[in-house]
């Protein structure tokens, strides 16, 4: 297993909202696990338990999440949906809570602030982690140490990003002899400038590519100007190599957008985005498609939809392909009804684009085979504590073939002295030829702003027409996080798994400290 491929340690310009008549926050995602974003926010900068918050990148909707635990100044909260990979320094968006003095730490440029703390030259996050999973006579351990800074105060005209890994993988399987690989990547690496104020920003480095997701990571130039109004961008460089992420001019690239944004008079937000990209190799066609976007968010209605458009050159339609061919498409819309009820729904046909996987568990595993297809669904909280949940959906290219499931799920959240929580999840699926059974719960506790630890568990059993007998697998899992702090930051996981999917035990630990 390898770990998600993390990015955007920036968030860069986003217009000045408001929801509610309150001026929304930003807080910045510092740490992620498969089903987990860590935000640098916490209930002192006006974040509350079970809030929903959108994720955005560059301006584009990314996700949403929903607050777990609450530390003063950091939070952990579920990862409710995503239009692609959460990545690290991703924004999400609040509206704070009446209460102390909100941060603005990780307010991206343009949003306005009550307050700001003073400019510090460098920032950043030091971590060491291992990792572990044993199964089927196979051990796999995975030390590492990674190092992401930010160069120069908001505001400057210079800054920077760098995001270094490195790790020490050693595998164990009967048999064969011990193999050890170390791994040394740079995720990130770039320079900022900023001309002339802050509407105009040329980067060249390694960065993640604004306004056109699916291209990712280059290595080479990047210009964008925004106004509170208009975007407009474009860049040039090479493909870093996808195994091993070096330096590579196998594939060059190029692309550019433009982008339409605004906000009503009634508060809220939108955004139209258009762009194309090609990729070359060796002055052949590897890849050419356009990519739009429409948003809109305001507080008691969210919609997104983004499709890419690829362009087959005579010489690649030898399959009966059409000149343009539609080959992603996600859309999504949420209405809340009341304060307490709201109603989702959407559709997603895009390829599985994660590239490089954190800690699983047997539920995350569950889910991402669902993950094509279309879905409906309702939240209601009747009352403080409680979250009820309800969604149908149809799968059409996961992993899994056709299927329909339907999950029902039942949360409870800082009950009595003790910061109690619990969450039970049920998913029935039927496809030709199977029909199967998901229940999974989590408790957990977190008596202080500073702790939490919880216990999961769950089963998954599924009856196969070819098969003699139904295949159950069973697992449980501890969570703890620890904030020591405003610097420190631990989290630690360990799940054991037995059944007919899988046999295997995995460990994560984590230790951070912010500069």
């Amino acid at each position: 297993m390898k770990h998600i491929l993390l990015g955007a340690l920036l968030a860069p310009a986003l217009a000045a909202g408001q929801a509610r008549g309150v001026t929304a926050r930003f807080a910045a995602v510092t740490y992620l696990t498969t089903t987990t974003a860590y935000l640098n926010a916490g209930r002192a900068d006006g974040l509350r338990d079970s809030v929903r918050l959108e994720v955005f990148r560059h301006g584009q909707r990314v996700g949403a999440i929903r607050v777990a635990f609450l530390a003063s100044h950091q939070a952990s909260c579920d990862i409710v949906d995503t239009v692609r990979a959460l990545a690290i320094g991703d924004s999400a968006r609040y509206v704070p809570a009446a209460g102390p003095a909100v941060s603005t730490a990780a307010a991206p440029v343009g949003w306005s602030a009550a307050s700001r703390p003073a400019p510090r030259l460098l920032t950043g996050t030091v971590g060491l982690e291992y990792f572990s999973v044993s199964g089927d006579g196979v051990h796999l351990s995975q030390p590492g140490v990674d190092l992401r800074l930010f160069a120069g105060p908001p505001g400057s005209q210079w800054g920077g990003v760098m995001d270094l890994r490195e790790r020490r993988a050693t595998t164990a399987a009967p048999g064969t002899s011990t193999s050890a690989v170390t791994e040394s990547r740079v995720y990130q690496a770039f320079m900022r400038w900023r001309p002339g104020g802050a509407s105009l920003r040329v980067e060249m480095g390694r960065q993640f590519v604004e306004g056109l997701s699916s291209v990712g990571l280059v290595d080479g130039l990047q210009i964008v100007r925004e106004t509170p109004t208009w975007a407009v961008g474009g860049f040039v460089g090479t493909q870093p190599g996808l195994a091993d992420l070096e330096v590579s001019s196998d594939i060059r690239m190029v692309g550019a957008f433009v982008r339409r944004q605004g906000q009503p008079a009634g508060g809220g937000a939108w955004s139209l985005t258009a762009g194309a990209s090609g990729s070359y190799q060796i002055w052949r066609t590897n890849r050419e498609f356009m990519y739009f976007e429409a948003r809109y968010f305001s507080s008691r209605f969210s919609g997104y939809l983004s499709q890419e458009v690829d362009y087959y050159r005579p010489w690649k339609r030898v399959g009966g392909e059409s000149a343009f061919s539609p080959t992603a498409t996600f859309g999504q819309l949420r209405f809340e009804v009341t304060p307490g009820l709201a109603i989702e729904g959407g559709v997603d046909e895009r390829r599985n684009v994660r590239l490089f996987e954190d800690v699983v568990s047997p539920e995350s595993t569950f889910d991402a085979a669902f993950r094509r297809g279309a879905w409906i669904g309702t939240s209601l909280r009747p009352g403080e504590h409680v979250w009820v949940e309800l969604d149908a959906r149809a799968s059409d290219g996961g992993t899994i073939g056709r299927t329909a499931s339907y999950t029902a799920s039942v949360s409870l959240v800082r009950l009595g002295a003790l910061g109690a929580s619990a969450r039970t999840r049920a998913t029935y699926y039927l496809s030709p030829g199977r029909v199967g059974r998901l229940a999974a719960m989590t408790v957990g506790v977190a008596p202080a702003d500073r702790w939490r630890v919880s216990v999961d568990l769950g089963q998954r059993d599924e009856t196969v027409a070819i098969l003699s007998s139904p295949q159950v697998s069973r697992w449980v899992g501890l969570s703890l996080d620890v904030s020591l702090a405003r610097a420190w930051f631990m989290t630690f996981s360990a799940t054991r798994q037995r059944g007919a999917q899988q046999n295997a035990d995995q460990l994560f630990a984590y230790l951070s400290y912010r500069l």
